[in-house]
């Protein structure tokens, strides 16, 4: 039996988990890295807005995994061996594999743009997002912050900065602006 291990909780993984639990017979076993859950991309202006809770935005992937029968490791990956076909995680384990799929999902690069740990939220990795995202709505409840700008993000970010907009109105009501850039 080939062992598949799914390193990420992308997109991608999410249809593979979900083909092999559907399978009779998986000709694979899998293990799978520890992300819980996969918000998705598409509904993040709608939880922003506060039109979904975060539970509506996203896709359990211990569920997947399960019904994949896939071993779940519960770290983080630190190295990929290619010559020794193993993925070397962060609390010491080492799982072999003879097919190795990596979909960590994308992140925002900020640079070396002085500040941006301080003072912005990057969208991507998606639950970092949310996290900040808790953050920058109970920032806007204080008295004192009366703007929040969008750096990039194309289309996307476009839509973000009317989520905010929309749910600054609703938490606060005019005080704070939404600056798109």
């Amino acid at each position: 039996m080939k062992r598949l291990v799914l390193l990420g909780g992308g997109h991608a993984h999410v249809h593979v988990l979900k083909a092999i639990g559907d399978a009779l017979d998986p000709a694979v076993s899998v293990t799978r890295h520890p992300v819980d859950r996969q918000v998705y991309s598409g509904m993040l202006p709608g939880f922003v807005a506060g039109h979904y809770g975060l539970d509506e935005c996203g896709i359990g992937l211990l569920p997947l995994a399960q019904r994949a029968r896939a071993m779940v490791v519960r770290s983080s990956a630190s190295l990929v061996n290619p010559s020794m076909r193993e993925v070397i995680c962060a609390n010491g384990e080492v799982v072999p594999y003879d097919v190795l799929s990596i979909d960590v999902g994308a992140r925002s690069h900020t640079g070396s743009a002085i500040g941006v740990d301080r003072h912005a939220v990057a969208v991507r990795p998606l639950e970092r997002f949310v996290d900040g995202w808790e953050r920058v709505l109970a920032q806007a409840r204080r008295p004192g912050m009366n703007a929040v700008s969008i750096v990039g993000g194309g289309a996307a970010g476009i839509e973000l900065a009317f989520a905010m907009d929309h749910r600054f109105r609703m938490e606060v009501g005019d005080a704070a602006r939404t600056c798109a850039c």
